[in-house]
């Protein structure tokens, strides 16, 4: 592994790594794939033929059994319960493409399993993330006998303990990091949690025993640990239907095929920006192939107004098109919406949805950059010095801010929180960067919070507004101790070192098999060192295009949103380049295409 110690023409450290030779040709050789892909797969920590074969080829046979994650089979008992007994069930969702198919995926499912179901999304700016009171009570007077969560209720402690006061039994299905403290009930699905509950006798329920048989672990269920909410609602109900299968109501239930609704796994978990790697990557790879097929009557209007009516959907688009949308009504609008979309059975109704999903999703582009145009002065102004960006003001939208923090923290590379008003309170939400724990870094700040949780990269919070000062001054005394100024840099992964006269149409067939890309399995970066680069010019107004040697005589390099390295790559001598390798399909021509990353001067001139 190479550390190159100059910083690129864009501020970037590069991070070259090099496989060990031997492994990487045994590896080739055992797979039958070019040395370069071979290489590729070793510093992705595939080393075993076994391993390379599951990641490449991916059957949903290679799925590890769901039943190894803790609770999830007392927890699917628990449902087929309910179908016996016919008792009423809810689905209690999150406003995110993560909660809303999670919610939706399990709504159907059980319907189809003959459930007497119902669901409920929040509002984000009503109910806020989670369970909430106000709507447990809701969902109980409506006869609910059990309660299932998804992507949500891990922290949940009163009300899961107010769900069964009021009689309900409640189900948690949850991805999320896991407090110290967990809820108070038998069924807790959570690869994070490890351990299975003891038999509880009738009065748990309203005594409220503080005696809990779960504990915390980082390790068990560790094949699952990944999974977005969708993914583990779905493991809930691949368990489900597996102990249909063994008992007496499979005789009156016709079991669906669970892969028809992996469309919806698909997008969920590319939208939770979820690791493409174990699990989630055969989950992604075969639901991208529902996608554009869909049987779902919301995803196919959802598709249609948003342009999209290719035979394959990329990972991109999902998460840069189809998830933003159904996003956009839990952000400023009703997640109810997005769910009407993808659980209607009515072509019209879909329709109607969707085209609701897509001005709403024109309307939170606006909101984004009134809070953009407004943030980043402030910024330059004040926050640029802290090693954690905390910026509040009250007209910002709750329902945006997280994405304007995930901007901000594209644009200078620093953990970042914004903050606004919502009834009175400040509520808050974070991005991080690689190496910082936002979670940790709130959990040391827990007495300015009146609340928070999420994971290491993405957070929320709640407190008073009185005392943002203080939290902006202690989680930035926390990040002194936590964060040198390397790690402030932004590095990039260097995948293989590439002379471009070895670029061919073989070594870019090589690398679609690594597809999908996403994160924990990106798109390789190629660097070629030394090359000089020809006919440099201007792209329309703001990219960059030009051609260096290759096999092929000369490769086309284009650089997207690159024009500011226009005068300095103009005055370079040779560079040493990064980039990605594409097809370029143009006017019925195919060209092997190089998609420019970064640039640097050559130490070899």
């Amino acid at each position: 592994m190479q550390a190159v110690a100059a910083l690129s023409l864009t501020g970037k450290r590069w991070l070259i790594r090099e496989p060990d030779e031997g492994k990487t040709r045994e590896l080739s050789e055992a797979l039958g794939i070019d040395p370069v892909i071979a290489g590729i797969l070793f510093l992705r920590g595939i080393r075993t033929r076994e391993q390379g074969e599951i990641f490449l080829k991916g059957s949903l046979r290679q799925l590890n059994n769901p039943s190894d994650i803790p609770g999830i089979i007392p927890a699917a008992d628990r449902i087929i319960e309910a179908l016996r007994n016919h008792e009423k069930i809810c689905i209690y969702g999150d406003y995110d493409v993560d909660g809303v198919t999670a919610a939706a995926l399990m709504f159907l499912l059980l319907a189809r399993f003959g459930a007497d179901v119902s669901y409920f999304v929040p509002n984000r700016m009503k109910h806020g993330y989670g369970l909430h009171a106000e709507a447990v009570r809701e969902i109980r007077n409506a006869g609910t006998d059990l309660l299932i969560t998804v992507d949500n209720g891990i922290s949940a402690n009163d009300e899961v303990a107010l769900a069964r006061s009021l009689g309900m039994e409640v189900i948690i299905t949850d991805h999320h990091e896991p407090t110290i403290k967990l809820p108070e009930t038998k069924f807790i699905i959570n690869p994070k949690v490890s351990g299975r509950p003891a038999v509880e006798d009738s009065s748990s329920a309203s005594t409220g025993s503080s005696s809990h048989p779960w504990s915390l672990s980082g390790t068990a269920g560790s094949d699952f640990t990944n999974l977005a909410g969708v993914g583990l609602a779905f493991a809930l109900m691949v368990a489900l239907r597996a102990r249909l299968r063994q008992g007496p109501l499979a005789r009156e239930i016709v079991l669906p095929n669970l892969s028809d609704y992996l469309d919806l796994v698909a997008i969920g978990t590319i939208g939770d920006v979820a690791p493409l790697t174990g699990e989630n990557r055969i989950l992604v790879r075969h639901g991208l192939e529902k996608i554009a097929r869909s049987k779902n009557k919301g995803i196919r209007a959802l598709m249609r107004v948003s342009g999209l009516n290719g035979s394959m959907v990329t990972p991109g688009q999902v998460g840069f098109v189809l998830a933003p949308r159904i996003n956009a009504a839990g952000r400023i609008g009703d997640a109810g919406t997005a769910m009407k979309l993808l659980t209607s059975s009515d072509e019209k109704e879909a329709e109607a949805a969707a085209l609701i999903l897509n001005q709403e999703n024109i309307k939170r582009q606006e909101i984004e950059k009134e809070i953009w145009d407004s943030a980043l002065p402030r910024i330059e102004g004040e926050g640029r010095s802290d090693k954690v960006i905390v910026l509040h003001d009250e007209d910002w939208h709750a329902g945006v801010i997280g994405i304007v923090a995930s901007r901000i923290v594209e644009r200078f590379y620093r953990p970042t929180i914004l903050i606004t008003m919502k009834n009175g309170r400040g509520t808050g939400s974070g991005r991080s960067i690689p190496g910082f724990s936002l979670y940790k870094a709130l959990d040391a700040c827990r007495e300015d919070l009146s609340g928070f949780g999420g994971h290491s990269l993405a957070a929320g919070l709640t407190m008073d507004w009185e005392r943002i000062q203080g939290f902006r001054e202690r989680i930035n005394r926390y990040a002194e101790d936590h964060l040198k100024e390397e790690d402030l840099i932004p590095t990039i992964k260097v995948d293989a070192i590439c002379d471009p006269d070895h670029i061919s149409d073989g070594l870019l067939q090589g690398l679609s098999r690594l597809k999908p890309f996403g994160m924990g399995n990106p798109e390789p970066i190629f660097v070629s060192r030394n090359v000089r680069i020809n006919d440099l010019r201007l792209v329309g107004e703001e990219h960059l295009r030009f051609r260096i040697p290759s096999r092929q005589g000369t490769m086309t390099v284009i650089g997207f949103r690159m024009k500011d390295l226009l005068d300095s790559m103009s005055s370079e001598p040779p560079v040493d380049l990064l980039y990605h390798l594409r097809y370029n399909d143009y006017n019925g021509t195919r060209s092997i295409q190089a998609v420019l990353v970064d640039v640097m001067p050559s130490r070899n001139s």
